[in-house]
């Protein structure tokens, strides 16, 4: 893997969200994904808990994610095996911790960890049927549909953060 391609630089100093894009820009079409950052990582004020969005290299379209503390109950836990899933586009396709060897300057499940320590990831994407995927823009589309945007995937984010605090309870 060309660590490279997924090389990211900081586009903001705000230390509360932190926005990223790619180094190296993909060879995606033009649209409103041309502006948005590539990388997003912050603390939900509501649920304290570490929430991360990150744009696929490959198809541009952006995941978003949840990290929860070892003190969560489900920390650890296959996305798969969740007894009550939550209900976020396209359904959770993502569990585990931080990538071995990367860090937040990369477009991968990685962030510098905050109070909360090393969390473990909860996540969903949004390359389904139905969403505008900027790699292949005008392909596997039809009418009904949409890109999902940032503050779209933020929104999604924010409620899978909330269904994760009314599961530690």
């Amino acid at each position: 893997m060309d660590k490279e391609l997924f090389k990211l630089v900081r586009i903001n100093d705000n230390s509360e969200c932190r926005a990223y894009k790619f180094a190296k820009t993909p060879n995606y079409s033009i649209g409103v994904w041309s502006s948005e950052p590539d990388k997003v990582v912050w603390v939900d004020k509501t649920t304290n808990f570490d929430c991360m969005i990150v744009r696929s290299y490959t198809t541009g379209t952006l995941c978003g994610y949840v990290g929860v503390p070892a003190t969560h109950p489900l920390h650890g836990t296959c996305a798969d095996e969740l007894i009550v899933s939550p209900q976020v586009h396209g359904g959770l396709t993502f569990s585990g911790k931080c990538f071995e060897g990367a860090s937040e300057e990369y477009c991968l499940v990685c962030h510098t960890p905050s109070e909360n320590g090393e969390v473990w990831w909860f996540g969903f994407d949004c390359a389904h049927y139905c969403d505008v995927a900027p790699m292949w823009c005008g392909m596997f589309m039809d009418k009904k549909s949409t890109y999902k945007d940032i503050q779209f995937v933020t929104k999604e984010v924010e409620e899978l953060a909330l269904h994760l605090l009314l599961q530690q309870r």
